[in-house]
């Protein structure tokens, strides 16, 4: 009622011919807003779920098949600890091209680090390893 009395006043009459005042008035107005808001926004989020969709679809299936039962585990386990036992044969045997994983990373390329570390040490020593020349 003190809303009524308050919107009575000859101050509010434009307002009033408009129909915005109250609670009511407010709802409406607040409803088309986030109305509005909703349209706007919903093509956005409908492509980010989409999009985020696709990615875990793609990480399930580079998972492979389910492997519920502990065979299927063990065997799955057991081709990673295989592919893992060539790619260090690979390194230590210094065959780089068997795998692109040694061109993605150079750092895993064993024999030419510890070559490079060795030439550098074998360097140091015949320029500094010494204590006396005779």
């Amino acid at each position: 009622m003190k809303g009524a009395k308050l919107f009575a006043k000859p101050e509010w009459a434009p307002i009033l011919k408009l129909g915005r005042t109250g609670v009511p008035a407010l709802r409406a107005a607040l409803q088309d807003l986030l109305t509005e808001f909703a349209k706007q926004e919903l093509p956005k989020q409908k492509v980010e779920v989409s999009k985020r969709l696709f990615e875990s679809r793609a990480t399930l299936k580079a998972m492979g098949p389910p492997r519920a039962d502990p065979a299927s585990q063990r065997q799955f386990l057991s081709g990673l600890a295989s592919k893992f036992e060539g790619i260090v044969r690979d390194a230590l045997e210094g065959r780089y091209e068997s795998d692109p994983i040694f061109e993605d990373n150079p750092g895993m390329k064993l024999i030419t680090k510890v070559r490079t570390l060795s030439e550098g040490f074998s360097s140091l020593m015949w320029r500094s390893g010494h204590l006396m020349t005779i």
